[in-house]
Order: structure tokens, then C-alpha cells, then sequence
């Protein structure tokens, strides 16, 4: 998908990645390989059956007959080499993750038939990415493609005697990765002297196979780990799904208050685009642009799955965008309408004979207070703008994240375990969607070798790190100084009042009968500027625009350290590093934003 092409948000495919991890040749029984393929046969088909018959119950959430199953090894022999059979059986896609370039990595397997069965499987793999590993830098680059296959893995099957690894590297040490991410591990264990009897668990086995509360027999059930793995929102938050999969584009905007309050104290001109919005198209083709320009780096599949990304994000963006200024310009008619209320009904004293038009205006604006209030309600424009503008900054980098090949979304890391286990974060729509689209993306391919590092941390720089960083900036300027000019009306209205009290009491000393004749206005002047400063400082206290100032201030002031950082990659390791702590800057941002306005609801001002 390439672009929008349909008049609502992208659901997303059904994906499942499988993950490898397990002995090599040497050090897996020749009485027990067969078992062993055998089971991985067994392992691989239950899960794609189960995978695939969870795809047909999820056709309101997931996009209909897409059913993306990919496994990522290492191709060394002996396991990785087994699961690639395996998973081609099930017809798996099977993606190639080494830790050197192809040639290089070839000298880990003996000459002859070892090196033939490398080369074969390399030919059969659908996909190859090869990490920037070198020899002299020992075991680390092992360590680095286990933790590429632990970021992109959902489950992850290791074929392994339960010992702990002999060295950096080895399986024990992959799946302690896997589990310390929370990813589920079907553990086969082979262990000598025994039968490869045991079934697969989702735990670490025992050494001793017949120790008390040890499942060696149990069976997984696999039903049950795909709803686990794949959990979808339930109950409001399902409700709340499809409220936003329901979405249209649409490009006019007529509540301009808040983007006319902006030009009225010199925040921000009021142009064209305050009332009519980019097509989502533009948007989504000029973010596929900057993929394209790197598809030699990145490939032909990452580029074409990442179009349903761009698209989530364009939609997610515009929608936010919308909300935003319907939430906002809302907000700031009620302040007015209140403050014309009191206004009315205090013109009254000046112009009596006028009273009757006065009330009905009054009521009108009162009626047009609570119109506009329950529009607001009802329309969910304050939940649909939090939550849309935070399903596009999480969206946001996730291209980006998923070109290193070893890169975790902040969302998912260190709390994956918790969004596939059903817990607290797995409740959230937005987390499910976003998972569910950085399931479906494919890995990069090629080798990451330094030209191709650097070129993506320019990349990174030139259409993220950067832009993001002069926004904060700007939006910095532009709150700091909303927040200011709203400030000194406000005084000066205050100040007014002050003057026409002082005007008033030296004028009912010294010509008490002209201001007894005019107190109406004076009554006009002392209450009704105080309304209109009130309303003033409500609009500011609700906005909260010097909090906002000072938050995008230090984003773009941390922003800018991440891009000076990031022109100084050479790595994958390093690259991948830094795309994770600039993803965590924007999320902290979007965080602590969400807190800000999370209980600040479209209410009638008291």
C-alpha cells in the first residue's frame, strides 16, 4: 500500500514474527536432529494454523486476507537452518538475519557440505540482512543479531538444552533477552543423553525433566498464545478502535477562534491553512519520498509495507490537527460567549430602553455556550485529539526505528511483555495499532555496512530530528509569547478598572451629580472589564501556553543534541542507540503533554 486509497484509516494485516534461537550442529545430538526437526515441523505448523485462524475471527480490526508469517534466523546450521525448513513447510516467509556480511559470515561453517547448506538456505531466504559485524570485534556481533531477532521477534523458539550460555551470545543469553523483553519462548529442549520427547513450553525447563511442578509434558496451547501474542482492545477501548477506523478526511475547518486569537496578539498569522488542511495523500506520498530516495539501503518491501504506516500516520496526524482546533476553538468561544453573557446583561444599566433585546441576546448566547459545549462533548474532541495526536507521534518514527533492523519502539520496550500479556498498555487502542503496524513492517535487507548507517542517520537528521527540533522552537516562541500578550491584556484591563474606580471616587467628591447621572457606564466599565480579564486569564490557565513554552523548548534543546549525536554514528549498534533515545525524547514530550490536558475537558466556564 503506497497510499491512502480508501476514504478511512488503514487497518492493519495480520503479522506474526517467529524468532530462532538454538544450538549449532555441533552441539546438537546426531541421534536426536531428526526429533528435533520433527518437533520444530509440529511447533511451526500449530502455530501457523492457529495464526491464521485467529486472522478470520479479526476482520473488523485487521485487513482482510492478509496473513503475513515471517520467520527471522540466523541460518547457522543445526537450528536456525531446521526452523527455515520448517517454516517454509507452513509457507512461512523466512528473513535472513546474519551478524556478518554473507561472505564473511560463510568462514563460521566448515568447507564442504556445511558451507553448501549455508549458501542453499541463503539462496532460499526471502529476505537478507546483514548486520555490520566484524571478527576482531569478537562475540558482540552474535549478541547483536540475537537482539535483532528479539526486536523483531513476537514469539521466539529455541531449540536448546536449558544450560546457560558458555559465552556472549550463545542461546541461553538470547533467550534471556527475549524474556527479559517479555516476548513468550517455546523452548524444545535437546538435551544429551535424553529423547527429544519433551513438548514445547513457555518456560525455561528444568534440567531434571521429572522435578515437581516442572510442565516437561505440558502442550502449549496455541490458540490461546496467538490471542495472547496478537491481544486485541476489548470492551470501550475496541468501541474506540473502530470509532477511529469509521474516520473521513475532511479538509475545511470553519472554527477558527483559537488560530483568530493567535493573530489577534501576534502569535501566528492567520492564513489559508487555518481553515483547510493538506490532503492526507500529499502528506503520505511526500513521507514515501524520503523511503524511496533509500530503497537501495532498505529495500523493496520495506519500502512498499512501510506506505500503510506513512498512511496510519498521515491520517492519524490530519485527524489530530482537526481535533485539536475544533477542542480549541471551542474552548475559547465558551470564554467568550460567557463573558458576552455578563457584558449583556450589564448593559442593561446603560441602555434601558433596550433591555428586552438585551435578554434575549443574553439567553442566546447562554443557549449558544451549552450548543457548543455538548458539541464538544458529544463529539469526543477532546479524547480524539489526545489520543490521535498520540497515535501519531508513536507512529511517527517507527520507519525510522525499523531501518536499523535491531531498533525497539519505546512503547514496546520494556513493556512488551505487558502489551502482549494483555496488561495495562495492552488496554490502550493506540498501543494495539501501532504494535500491530510495526508487526506487519518489514525488516530492512541489504547490509548495514558504515555508508549505509551513516546515510540513514542523515536521514534520520534531515527529515525528523531536525524539522521536529525547529517546530519546538517555534511553538516554543509562539506559546511563550500567546501567553505573554494574553498577560498584558489582562493587566491592562485590570489596570482600566482601577483607573475608572480612581475616576469614579474623585468624581463623586467633586461632581458627584454628572457621575450619579452616568453610573451605569461605571458599573459597565468596573464589572464588565473584570468579566472580559477573566475571561482572558481563563483561556490562558486553560491552555496552560507558558507549560507548553517551556516543554518545547527543552524537547527541541534535547532534540538538537540527539541530531549533533547522531552526525557522529558510525554503527549499527550506535545508530540504533540513538533512534531509540530520540523516539523516547518525543514520547517523553507527548507524555507529559497528554498529562497536561488529559483532565482539561470542554467545560461551561463557571
Amino acid at each position: 500500500m503506497t497510499n491512502r486509497a480508501t476514504d478511512h484509516p488503514p487497518r492493519p494485516a495480520l503479522a506474526l514474527n517467529i524468532g530462532i534461537t538454538g544450538h549449532r550442529a555441533g552441539k546438537l545430538p546426531a541421534e536426536l536432529r531428526d526429533a528435533a526437526q520433527d518437533r520444530l515441523n509440529e511447533v511451526f505448523a500449530a502455530i501457523a494454523h492457529a495464526a491464521r485462524q485467529f486472522e478470520t475471527k479479526q476482520s473488523t480490526n485487521i485487513r482482510d486476507g492478509v496473513c503475513s508469517l515471517t520467520l527471522h534466523t540466523p541460518l547457522a546450521t543445526g537450528a536456525d537452518q531446521m526452523a527455515a525448513n520448517a517454516a517454509r513447510a507452513v509457507d512461512m516467509s523466512v528473513r535472513a538475519v546474519l551478524p556478518f556480511d554473507p561472505e564473511t559470515y560463510a568462514h563460521d561453517f566448515e568447507p564442504g557440505q556445511e558451507r553448501d547448506q549455508y549458501s542453499d538456505q541463503l539462496s532460499l531466504a526471502d529476505a537478507v540482512f546483514a548486520l555490520d559485524g566484524r571478527r576482531e570485534h569478537g562475540p558482540e556481533p552474535y549478541v547483536s543479531v540475537g537482539e535483532a531477532i528479539a526486536s523483531k521477534a513476537d514469539i521466539l523458539i529455541a531449540l536448546w538444552d536449558g544450560q546457560p550460555a558458555k559465552g556472549r551470545g550463545g542461546t541461553g543469553q538470547i533467550v534471556e533477552i527475549a524474556l527479559g523483553r517479555g516476548i513468550p519462548v517455546i523452548c524444545i529442549p535437546v538435551l544429551p543423553g535424553t529423547p527429544a520427547r519433551i513438548g514445547p513450553v513457555h518456560k525455561i525447563p528444568s534440567r531434571n525433566d521429572d522435578a515437581p511442578g516442572t510442565p516437561s509434558a505440558a502442550k502449549v496451547d496455541y490458540d490461546a498464545l496467538i490471542r495472547t501474542v496478537l491481544v486485541t482492545p476489548k470492551g470501550s477501548e475496541k468501541l474506540l478502535l473502530k470509532s477511529f477506523l469509521r474516520e473521513r478526511e475532511r479538509r475545511w475547518n470553519a472554527r477558527i477562534e483559537f488560530p483568530l486569537l493567535l493573530a489577534m496578539v501576534g502569535a501566528k498569522p492567520f492564513r489559508l491553512s487555518s481553515v483547510r488542511q493538506p490532503d492526507y495523500d500529499e502528506d503520505i506520498a511526500d513521507d514515501l519520498k524520503t523511503f524511496e530516495r533509500r530503497r537501495d539501503l532498505l529495500g523493496d518491501q520495506f519500502v512498499n509495507r512501510a506506505g500503510t504506516v506513512h498512511s496510519a500516520y498521515a491520517w492519524a496526524n490530519g485527524l489530530a490537527i482537526r481535533y485539536a482546533q475544533l477542542f480549541r476553538s471551542s474552548h475559547v468561544l465558551n470564554y467568550i460567549l460567557s463573558a458576552s453573557a455578563v457584558l449583556l446583561a450589564l448593559a442593561g444599566l446603560v441602555a434601558p430602553a433596550a433591555k428586552f433585546e438585551l435578554v434575549l441576546l443574553e439567553l442566546a448566547a447562554i443557549g449558544a455556550l451549552f450548543v457548543n459545549t455538548q458539541a464538544g462533548r458529544s463529539g469526543q474532541w477532546h479524547r480524539r485529539w489526545l489520543q490521535y495526536r498520540h497515535l501519531a507521534e508513536t507512529l511517527r518514527m517507527l520507519p525510522y526505528l525499523q531501518s536499523t533492523g535491531v531498533a525497539v519502539p519505546p512503547f514496546l520496550d520494556g513493556r512488551i511483555g505487558d502489551l502482549r500479556r494483555g496488561g495495562a498498555h495492552a488496554k490502550s487502542w493506540t498501543r494495539w495499532y501501532a504494535a500491530a503496524l510495526w508487526r506487519q513492517m518489514a525488516g530492512p535487507e541489504g547490509h548495514a555496512d558504515e555508508e549505509s548507517v551513516t546515510g540513514l542517520a542523515r536521514l534520520l537528521v534531515e527529515k525528523q530530528l531536525q524539522p521536529q527540533a525547529e517546530y519546538h522552537r517555534a511553538n516554543a516562541a509562539r506559546m511563550h509569547r500567546l501567553d505573554h500578550r494574553m498577560h498584558i491584556a489582562g493587566n491592562i484591563l485590570m489596570a482600566a478598572v482601577i483607573i475608572a474606580c480612581l475616576i469614579f471616587l474623585i468624581g463623586y467628591v467633586t461632581m458627584q451629580d454628572m457621575i450619579l447621572a452616568n453610573v451605569g457606564w461605571f458599573v459597565l466599565a468596573t464589572a464588565g472589564l473584570p468579566t472580559i480579564g477573566a475571561a482572558i486569564f481563563g483561556i490562558r490557565g486553560h491552555g496552560e501556553y507558558l507549560l507548553a513554552a517551556s516543554r518545547s523548548a527543552r524537547t527541541a534543546t534535547e532534540l538538537e543534541a540527539a541530531a549533533e549525536r547522531m552526525q557522529q554514528v558510525r554503527n549499527l549498534d550506535a545508530l540504533a542507540t540513538e533512534i531509540e533515545a530520540a523516539a523516547s525524547v518525543m514520547l517523553a514530550d507527548l507524555g507529559e503533554w497528554t498529562q497536561a490536558y488529559q483532565e482539561k475537558q470542554l467545560n461551561v466556564p463557571a
